[in-house]
């Protein structure tokens, strides 16, 4: 399995997670209350190991970051087998 389609399995469970959170969250609860529930726990600390995840993906060759390129919003692309910049393979 490439990093590609790792990272669309991990995105995948977030979505899950999510869903998950928005049907189990008690609505009579306040609004310190909702942040001890499992689910907005487990969906909020799997959402962090993924970004810690994708700002790790980078070619050993050249050390450009393949998820996040900068600072931008836009500067975001799903990682492929190669470098983008050099072409390196990343495995």
């Amino acid at each position: 399995m490439n990093i590609k389609h790792k990272l669309q399995l991990m995105l995948g469970i977030e979505i899950i997670l999510i869903i998950v959170h928005k049907f189990n969250t008690n609505h009579s609860l306040t609004g310190s209350d909702n942040f001890i529930e499992w689910h907005y726990i487990l969906a909020l600390s799997f959402g962090i190991f993924i970004i810690i995840y994708t700002l790790r993906i980078k070619c050993l060759k050249c050390g450009a970051r393949q998820v996040f390129r900068g600072f931008s919003i836009w500067d975001l692309r799903m990682p492929e087998d190669k470098c983008y910049k050099c072409g390196h393979s990343l495995r």
